[in-house]
């Protein structure tokens, strides 16, 4: 009896264990893949290091390989294969869309391997048509319309990959396609939340074996005027209509091996003939609904293991069968046949128990943790609906598994973060799946480290925004309820910025002020900063300009001119000088720091302009509370280079002592008599 339970067991808590864990095991950071164009190969001669092909020969042995790559396939398809046999392998790359376009289209070809991929939100994550010989292993699919979409096509393999909706898109379609397929093989899958699981039409001689299909919007595995399909050894839980479909016209369905449980409807036959379905385990709403159709739902009894533990093969395990077993052999003698007609429906007590937690003391519930004091205690409260409970064992932080006998006290485990397990088995030897849940002693207050220190004196403008508060406050535990600013025996709320900052501004007359802050987390685990004290005086006045000098005073084309100022700020104190300058009367300036050079003193220098332009400048002076002031504009005119000068002086004295030949020869000139 142990043996027969340990395997119904076996197949629960495989169920639990996968819907616990599938969300968290896809989401992987882009950033690890180069980034790369789309791939587009027409034919064999495309398959060159250009367009993406990083090794390989195309042979069997040696495949061409496309990997590494981060590809986005916004405006078209990101890795495209047509017509073509060469052997190659799409490995290891991330492919994000806008769900309008394929991630991966094979077409006319064979020959192909996609595995290890990572494929987000796209129209379809591989798409396959008039190709044969593909395989799709391993494979990261998430948030596409459909998962894998298969047109007539033959000889593929869908092996290990986790096609799956995310927690924000609504509108996922099939995780696996198939329509006018042959000998498709759709093996150790797993496909979650998605419109249907595994979708399948007009196809022949394909096999769904050892499959996670859940959560689907309507059925797990949909069955469409198809011949010749089995249905074995999957999970096909939780979906919102039917866990198995077999519909119009389909015929020679073979179902068995099946854990097929907590959906609307277990299975549902229309239409269809010569099925045979026996040893699957149906526990829904409605474990099977058929119309106009023909199918056998037991074979002969035979001395086998069945899927609930027992000793003989005979029909099918239904958790609404009502009858009893008089002979002990795992088959139900009473009220036969069972709803559809099996004559030999499986018996067996397999619900476990369940055990629950609960927290005497403070506790908050955030994402998936407990977190609790030091005071607190915990309770594990085991119950059964047909059997006692016989013990009830628990482990903390995976360390050996102890019988549970009375409360968990906070007090005997340090303060961090701590894995809790448990698990109950009732007098029938059914064991319950191993339950965890993360629980956190948290007896640490917050930590506060002011980042604005209002101490001493402090200057602002009377008509400025306020005064700043602000401080970082980290919590390693649960996390922050509120933080306040004490005022002046005043308090004030403060708010969450960014993160670990927290701030407040307010505005305060002149005077004295004693402040500090009080933070405290979820578990009213409660701290208080240094007390800081101030005393906050208004500066209305701006800076003063006390001197304003430059050299030279008449300066040349390509002379810097150094100008130097005297400023100074009574109250807040300087916080920045600007000189600025423009030329010929343009109406705009241009910008320059001048640096403290001592005492108040402060410099920089214009650059060389231009003969003849007219230079004006200013000084502009701010102080630490944003008064400002500017001096009165000087006005200068750039005077000729000494080269340009001496070249004039040189030209006037030419034409002086020219003037001088022409004006001597012309006086002291002969006079001329004729005869």
């Amino acid at each position: 009896m142990t043996s027969l339970k340990a395997i119904l067991v076996f197949i629960l808590l495989c169920t639990s264990i996968l819907s616990l864990t599938y969300y968290n095991s896809f989401r992987v950071s882009p950033q690890q893949f180069l980034y790369h164009n789309p791939i587009i190969i027409y034919g064999d001669t495309q398959f060159t290091f250009e367009n993406g092909i990083s090794g390989g020969s195309g042979t069997e042995s040696d495949p061409f390989i496309i990997e590494g790559k981060r590809i986005l396939s916004y405006d078209t398809v990101a890795i495209y294969i047509a017509n073509t046999t060469k052997h190659c392998i799409i490995r290891n790359n991330y492919i994000e869309g806008k769900r309008t376009n394929f991630a991966i289209l094979i077409r006319n070809a064979g020959n192909v391997t996609i595995q290890n991929n990572i494929i987000f939100n796209n129209s379809a994550g591989v798409k396959i048509e008039n190709s044969k010989n593909i395989a799709i292993n391993n494979n990261n699919f998430i948030d596409n319309n459909y998962g894998i979409y298969l047109f007539n096509s033959s000889d593929v393999t869908v092996r290990g990959n986790k096609i799956v909706k995310g927690k924000e898109i609504e509108n996922n379609k099939d995780g696996v396609f198939l329509y006018l397929s042959r000998r498709i093989s759709v093996e150790e899958n797993n496909i979650t939340n998605n419109d249907y699981g595994v979708w399948i039409g007009l196809s022949s001689d394909c096999s769904l074996n050892n499959n996670f299909v859940q959560e689907s919007k309507k059925d797990g595995i949909a069955i469409y005027y198809s011949i010749n399909m089995k249905v074995q050894r999957n999970e096909i839980v939780k979906n919102m209509e039917s866990g198995i479909r077999i519909f119009t016209f389909s015929k020679n369905v073979f179902v068995s091996e099946n854990n097929v449980s907590n959906n609307i409807y277990g299975i549902y036959i229309t239409g269809s003939s010569n099925n045979v379905i026996f040893n699957n385990f149906f526990r829904n709403s409605v474990n099977y609904l058929t119309y106009e159709s023909t199918s056998s739902w037991n074979t002969s009894k035979t001395n086998q293991k069945n899927i609930v533990g027992g000793s003989y093969i005979g029909g099918n395990f239904w958790s609404d069968y009502n009858g009893k077993d008089l002979d002990g052999d795992g088959i139900g003698d009473t009220n036969v046949p069972y709803g559809p007609g099996d004559y030999l429906p499986l018996v067996v007590d397999v619900e476990p128990p369940e055990t629950s937690l609960a927290i005497e003391g403070p506790f908050v519930i955030k994402n998936s943790v407990a977190y609790i004091g030091n005071n607190s205690k915990l309770y594990l409260t085991a119950t059964d609906k047909r059997s006692a409970i016989k013990s009830t064992y628990f482990s903390i932080d995976n360390k050996s598994w102890q019988q549970y006998e009375h409360a968990i006290s906070s007090k005997d485990l340090p303060s961090n973060e701590h894995d809790l397990s448990f698990y109950s088995i009732d007098v029938s030897n059914n064991v319950e799946p191993i339950r965890k849940v993360k629980i956190f002693i948290d007896d640490l207050p917050p930590v506060i480290h002011p980042l604005n220190v209002l101490s001493g004196k402090i200057f602002t403008r009377k008509e400025s925004n306020g005064v700043l508060f602000l401080v970082n406050v980290t919590e390693i535990g649960v996390g922050i309820s509120k933080v306040l600013l004490n005022l002046n025996n005043r308090t004030y709320g403060m708010e969450n910025k960014n993160n670990t900052l927290y701030s407040t501004i307010l505005n305060l007359t002149e005077g004295n002020y004693t402040w500090f802050v009080v933070a405290e987390d979820e578990l009213n685990n409660t701290s208080t900063s240094k007390i800081f004290s101030f005393t906050l005086l208004f500066d209305e006045e701006p800076p003063k300009v006390l001197e304003l000098n430059f050299e030279p005073h008449f300066p040349l084309e390509g002379d810097n001119i150094r100008v130097t100022a005297s400023v100074v700020d009574e109250k807040s104190g300087v916080k920045v000088v600007k000189l600025l300058y423009t030329t010929n009367e343009k109406n705009s300036w241009n910008e320059i720091s001048m640096n403290f050079s001592s005492g108040t003193t402060y410099e920089a220098a214009i650059p060389p302009q231009k003969f003849l332009s007219k230079l004006s400048f200013y000084v502009e002076a701010e102080d630490k509370v944003g008064n400002t002031f500017k001096s009165p504009p000087v006005t200068l005119t750039i005077l000729p280079s000494l080269i340009v000068i001496a070249a004039v002086v040189f030209l006037f004295l030419v034409i002086i002592s020219l003037s001088f030949l022409v004006w001597k020869l012309v006086l002291h000139r002969e006079p001329s008599y004729e005869l």
